[in-house]
């Protein structure tokens, strides 16, 4: 969660133009819009698999079988990059708790649960956590380690190649749980909210909002404001996370309704806050964790000059579409048109053909695919009939 106190300029769009003028300390300034991105310009683009921190705590967690082996009792929230640390399991047997990263797990959308990825004997072999000294297991480097036992690379220590850097800390953090009803406070050391929520993405590791509660703050009795991670930091001294906003900015800044929530998956309303903040949204393109950024970013349609895949290539991808397509077929809350959809891949890169009945089926059958490959490199065009 990175600010520059010094200099945050605020871009809010609205059909009327806003004179340049300082408010308490925050500039707001009318200014063109940035180049639209993709999700901005397809309407119901989807950024990723965002639900509240509060939501996705109490939830099973699933095995491949459908077998229940836990269920999640925490998040670990990364207090200065805005990042999912690790999310807190509990065994069924036990009431001790068990680290993963986030990428481990995937939320499932219409079933309204968490799924295992990795194997779940490797989950209980992991190594125990208690609540009162979960921060000595958050440590740089058993958190290192924790990371790659997951075979997953951590997001806050990826050395180049060859390189001898030492681990590097992964910042303050703190538990969901603990950080709701936290305090928010301006430059100034005014109170101006307090953390409602946080939406997190368990497949990108990002939490891309945090929820705060305004409305005392801006005279809006009952409105909240989605404010990207991007646009704050953690004050140790005061303990609670800062955004140098003033009154009337803060008001002129996206909220909403506590009862009127958007759809906080709508690739659209992510771009407008971002926007409105003056900050360019990358959580769909972030390269995770792990994963070669050069071969990540190449595009689908970029098949001029690449070199035909070899054999082992092609039989990985062989595997890929098999999977991702058994993964559809035996969804019982999937239509017959939705399981008749094609998936073609190449490369690792994946397209998805065909036509679905609904958004809610064009966005599962997006995420089995992600499982299998990663969420930049899915190339979904089904139509919704």
């Amino acid at each position: 969660m990175k600010l520059h106190l010094k200099s945050l300029t605020v871009a809010v769009v609205s059909l009327t133009v806003l004179p340049v003028a300082a408010q308490n300390g925050f500039l707001v300034n009318a200014v063109e819009p940035a180049p639209a991105s993709k999700a901005a310009t397809e309407p119901g683009t989807a950024a990723g698999n965002v639900l509240k921190a509060s939501d996705l705590i109490g939830m099973d967690v699933i095995r491949n079988d459908r077998r229940k082996v836990g269920k999640v009792e925490d998040v670990v929230v990364g207090l200065d990059d805005g990042r999912i640390v690790v999310v807190l399991v509990s065994l069924d047997k036990n009431s001790t708790l068990r680290a993963v990263p986030p990428r481990v797990l995937h939320y499932d959308l219409l079933q309204q649960i968490v799924r295992l990825k990795s194997d779940p004997e490797k989950l209980a072999a992991a190594p125990e956590l208690q609540r009162p000294t979960w921060k000595e297991a958050m440590q740089s480097g058993k958190l290192a380690a924790l990371y790659r036992y997951f075979d997953e690379e951590p997001y806050f220590a990826i050395p180049a190649k060859g390189s001898k850097e030492a681990e590097l800390p992964p910042g303050a953090m703190e538990m969901a749980t603990r950080l709701s009803g936290g305090p928010v406070f301006n430059a100034k050391g005014d109170k101006i909210g307090v953390v409602q929520n946080c939406m997190v993405d368990l497949s990108t590791g990002h939490i891309p909002f945090v929820i705060v509660a305004s409305g005392t703050y801006t005279g809006k009795e009952g409105s909240l404001s989605p404010v990207p991670t991007e646009a704050m930091t953690y004050d140790k001294k005061r303990e609670g996370l800062l955004l140098n906003a003033g009154k009337d900015a803060m008001a002129l800044l996206p909220h909403f309704k506590a009862k009127e929530w958007p759809d906080m998956n709508n690739g659209n309303y992510i771009d407008s806050v971002y926007l409105a903040y003056g900050i360019k949204h990358q959580q769909a393109t972030t390269p995770a964790p792990g994963i070669d950024k050069n071969a990540r970013l190449t595009p689908l349609s970029a098949d001029k000059g690449i070199v035909p895949p070899d054999q082992d290539k092609a039989k990985e991808d062989a595997e890929i579409a098999t999977s991702i397509h058994k993964e559809i077929i035996s969804r019982k809350d999937i239509s017959a048109d939705a399981k008749n959809v094609k998936v073609i891949t190449k490369d690792g890169n994946v397209k998805l053909l065909g036509k679905v009945k609904t958004e809610e089926e064009k966005r599962v059958i997006n995420e089995l695919a992600v499982q299998h490959s990663a969420r930049d490199r899915v190339d979904n065009q089904l139509e919704v009939k």
